[in-house]
């Protein structure tokens, strides 16, 4: 049975790392596809506008063209600067409708990396809370064991303290004998 649990567990944190790897990667490639596609879109409509300009400025030329030849070519130069500035905008249209997929794409995979870490965070909460319980439990269940130990035991012996010494009794102090009065002063 704990054979099951362990393997279950087991399954469980390997699909959880599992998890946020794979939101983890699909954000960043996800990131990579919008700014590639935010880059292309800039030049498309950098393209456009320089096709812009050149019509601006074939238009001034037709007005100022004196020549009937001229005009005419002035036109079809206009012409395929416009059907070009068509493609233009449909390259920039398509690009643009691609821009904002991968960008719903993106935020949905954000909310699921979000959840992925948040996950992660909660579970390694759980494991650090479950491991302190677990130390608890076996310190006290240490202390127990160590108690039952202990009031099996027999009793030691106790030592008798050691006898202390006797205090030295003081010697009494030799009393100072008389000065033996000099023997002349004896003799008068």
């Amino acid at each position: 049975m704990t054979k099951a649990l362990s393997a279950s567990e087991k399954a469980f944190n390997q699909a959880k790392k599992q998890f946020v790897n794979l939101s983890q990667r699909t954000t960043k490639a996800l990131t990579r596809e919008r700014n590639r596609l935010a880059r292309q879109l800039k030049i498309a409509n950098a393209r456009s506008k320089k096709i812009r300009a050149q019509i601006d400025a074939k238009r001034e030329r037709l007005t100022k063209a004196a020549g009937g030849k001229a005009t005419a070519t002035i036109k079809a130069q206009i012409k395929e600067l416009r059907q070009v500035l068509a493609q233009a905008r449909d390259n920039t249209r398509g690009i643009r409708s691609e821009l904002a997929a991968v960008r719903a794409d993106l935020a949905s995979a954000g909310e699921h990396l979000a959840r992925a870490m948040h996950v992660d965070k909660a579970m390694a909460a759980l494991e650090k809370q479950w491991a302190r319980v677990a130390r608890s439990k076996a310190s006290k269940q240490a202390a127990a064991e160590k108690k039952a130990a202990a009031k099996k035991r027999p009793a030691a012996k106790k030592r008798p303290a050691a006898k202390k010494r006797p205090v030295a009794k003081k010697r009494p102090v030799a009393k100072k004998r008389p000065v033996a009065k000099a023997k002349s002063a004896v003799k008068k």
